[in-house]
């Protein structure tokens, strides 16, 4: 991340306080969004794609910035944040836990005091004149003159020291505000730059290109695979825009997102909260340990501190408090600095003045006390003109304050009353009040009497804290509402899938799904495949937790070929398509493979000497096949040691990168998933025959079977192939089969 380069204006140089939220968003889109683009199109791997090609770089970048929305919705949240923090203005010192502690308030003293640099310089020359006149009586006449020089120099030193002291404190403050806005200005630029602005320019470079004279792999940097699958960009497949519209649609509700592991589901999640218009929203995973009541507590406190965030009661609350303070501290400075004078002035002189009228006449005398006297009369006028308009400027501030909060209204009304909810979550508070007495009579008799009230909050019951998370989702809703907002509360609840079993599954969703249903409010909840087939059966006798919780549920799909395709060329330039389809077949539409393949793909470039496509398809089914092999000699060990136990591991041990070894090693498992008794090491021999009989048939693809018409759309067989490996390999020896059929090639059974 940058900062802003020396001598350019800052941002908050440029946008004085006050100004609109959407004006502030406009600047700052007009003023950063061609220099991110820029950026982008300097990065190595692109410019040297743009040469590469003969590419217009001009036109690569009027195109791209013909996208706003494509560029910044990614970066929208912070975005959000920084426009935020420019309608904020400069912090004030002492707001916070400091501000209510003693160093606190000698900040605010140090400060309020560097705003009156003539208070203070008047005061220190009252001091001084009174000092001179009680000691100066028996000094020489130049003695006399050298020390009133000296206090006139010193009070005038006063004045400036409290005046540059007063210009330290402001600039300390806007240097600190200028920080904080040039780091979150860094932070927006960055994620503008790698989840907006780098995809966009890499996929239309990828569409410039001029096809290759050679399908070989040069490509050897692609930075963007490092980065984790799950980012908050998703690709706009089928199920996800099915998804979109039933999200749109629904303005309350639950809304189940099914599909297997590693399909996408939590960067559905991620994209659609940070895109989703919803003020209020809230994202939390369901661990496998949770058990209901603490989920449903912890959802309850992100609710409330999202609500906080989102109203920010407790910075405007503490400027407000910070403001209040300084108009006491200014009143009771100025006050003080009079009485002290006033005070000073009788003690010297008492009764030298008893009027205005004797005030005016003493100016001719040379009576230092009533100068004394004069300058306290005039510090207390100017405490009294400088109360007022401190109190204005309070108001003033108060109304400042609450425009920085995206939603004034709501401070009192949700804002305050979420954090004490929040604080009553966290803490058992108890509070102890009462009264006692005594009573003397005559006769050495007392009598007393006393009595001790005590309260403390007891453990809130699951169902009390189910009722009052509806009621406090129900006010923040009715809050937004009265505003114009509908459909205020986005709350996601992910990895709900990822619970060992689908009874403990249905089990924690049947008790918390008290807390879905509140109108406006809407719950997206990642479930697994069982959930959605529970939910397809509705209708029938058959009716379970999964049917009667949620309104809507689905299905997330595996990646297209067309889809792995668009993943993919928005992350790396220079690819040919026939090792994108390889990728495809090889991780199986499953988005988090399909980045991994990937990697490792790239990870064999070579700039100088290229590997064609069999090379590279027999390195990546070599890295297949150790994790294959290792993953089935470990399950290996929980089968009972037989002969055939010792066969199959022969063969898995025997396992090369040879289409017909694999072939020949295939017919040899499944002839022992078929003869052998044992009903684990038959499903596990299977298994393996049906991975080996897939390597073999990808060491078997050539150039022209992915160039030919109509073979980029049988390459989705071998990918559907890979999904059922696992869970249905006869399935997907059957889909191989179909596959081998059209090619001419020999089946396992052949």
């Amino acid at each position: 991340m940058d900062l802003p380069e020396h001598g350019e204006p800052a941002d908050a140089e440029l946008f004085p306080l006050g100004t609109g939220r959407d004006a502030l968003r406009a600047k700052l889109v007009e003023r950063h969004l061609e220099r991110v683009v820029d950026r982008g199109l300097d990065r190595p791997e692109i410019s040297a794609s743009i040469r590469r090609g003969g590419i217009d770089r001009a036109a690569v970048r009027e195109r791209v910035l013909k996208k706003p929305e494509e560029l910044l919705g990614p970066a929208e949240p912070v975005l959000a944040r920084l426009v935020a923090a420019h309608s904020g203005g400069a912090g004030e010192p002492g707001i916070g836990p400091a501000a209510e502690s003693a160093r606190g308030l000698v900040v605010a003293l140090l400060r309020e005091v560097s705003r009156h640099p003539v208070a203070g310089a008047v005061a220190v020359f009252v001091v001084l004149s009174v000092i001179w006149d009680r000691v100066s009586k028996t000094w020489s006449e130049d003695g006399k003159g050298a020390t009133a020089t000296l206090a006139m120099a010193l009070s005038v030193g006063v004045y400036f020291g409290v005046k540059a002291l007063g210009q330290g404190i402001e600039a300390a403050a806007d240097r600190n505000h200028r920080l904080d806005t040039a780091r979150l200005t860094a932070v927006w630029e960055q994620v503008l730059l790698d989840d907006g602005v780098l995809p966009v320019v890499r996929a239309l470079v990828n569409d410039l290109l001029p096809p290759p004279l050679r399908v070989v792999l040069d490509v050897t940097h692609a930075p963007d695979l490092a980065r984790p699958a799950d980012a908050t960009k998703t690709v706009p497949t089928s199920s996800v825009r099915r998804f979109q519209a039933v999200a749109r649609r629904m303005s309350g509700g639950a809304i189940g997102i099914a599909g297997p592991r590693g399909v996408g589901k939590s960067t559905l999640i991620t994209h659609e909260v940070a895109n989703d218009p919803a003020p209020v929203k809230l994202v939390v995973s369901a661990p496998v340990q949770y058990q209901p009541r603490d989920f449903v507590l912890h959802l309850y406190a992100g609710l409330c501190g999202a609500v906080i965030d989102l109203v920010r009661p407790a910075a405007t609350v503490a400027a407000l408090r910070a403001a209040r303070r300084r108009v006491v501290v200014s009143a009771g400075v100025l006050a003080a600095v009079a009485v002290v004078g006033a005070g000073l002035a009788w003690w010297v002189r008492p009764g030298a003045v008893t009027s205005p009228g004797t005030l005016v006449e003493a100016f001719g005398t040379d009576q230092v006390s009533v100068i004394v006297m004069a300058s306290a009369v005039f510090i207390a006028i100017a405490a009294l003109v400088v109360i007022a308009v401190r109190v204005a400027a309070l108001r003033w501030t108060r109304k400042r304050l609450l425009g920085t909060v995206s939603h004034a209204h709501l401070l009192t009304a949700v804002g305050l009353p979420a954090r004490e909810r929040l604080a009553r979550i966290r803490f058992l508070q108890t509070t102890t009040t009462g009264w006692s007495g005594k009573l003397s009579l005559p006769a050495n008799v007392e009598a007393g009497w006393t009595r001790t009230v005590q309260s403390a909050d007891r453990a809130l019951t699951y169902p009390e804290i189910v009722a009052e998370l509806r009621e406090f989702l129900a006010s923040v809703v009715s809050a937004f509402r009265a505003s114009g907002a509908d459909g205020a509360v986005l709350i996601a609840v992910d990895e709900l899938d990822k619970i060992e079993s689908a009874e403990l599954a249905q089990q924690f969703l049947n008790e918390i799904k008290g807390v879905f249903g509140v109108d406006g409010t809407r719950f997206l909840v990642s479930v697994s495949d069982d959930a959605l087939a529970a939910y397809e059966r509705r209708g029938t006798a058959v009716r379970d937790a999964f049917d009667s919780a949620f309104d809507e549920i689905v299905r997330v799909e595996h990646l297209k070929l067309a889809d792995t395709k668009a993943l993919l060329r928005s992350r790396v330039i220079g690819v040919s398509e026939p090792f994108l389809g390889l990728v495809h077949c090889l991780s199986g539409g499953l988005a988090r493979d399909v980045i991994r393949v990937a990697r490792s793909m790239i990870a064999l470039g070579d700039e100088n000497d290229p590997p064609g496509l069999d090379a590279v398809c027999a390195a990546l089914v070599a890295e297949d096949l150790r994790r294959m092999t290792h993953g089935f000699q470990i399950a290996a060990g929980r089968v009972p040691d037989t002969a055939d136990t010792t066969h199959y591991l022969r063969v898995i041990r025997s396992l090369k990168v040879d289409p017909r070894g694999l072939l020949l090693a295939a017919r040899d498992l499944e002839a022992i998933a078929g003869g052998t008794t044992s009903a684990e090491l038959s499903a596990l021999a299977r298994q393996s025959a049906a991975f080996a009989y897939h390597d073999a048939t990808l060491l078997e693809l050539s150039i022209a079977d992915l160039e030919i018409p109509g073979e980029p759309e049988r390459l989705e067989l071998l990918a559907d192939a890979r999904q059922a490996l696992s869970a249905h390999p006869q399935l997907a020896i059957v889909v191989i089969d179909d596959f081998r059929t059209a090619r001419g090639l020999p089946l396992l059974d052949g």
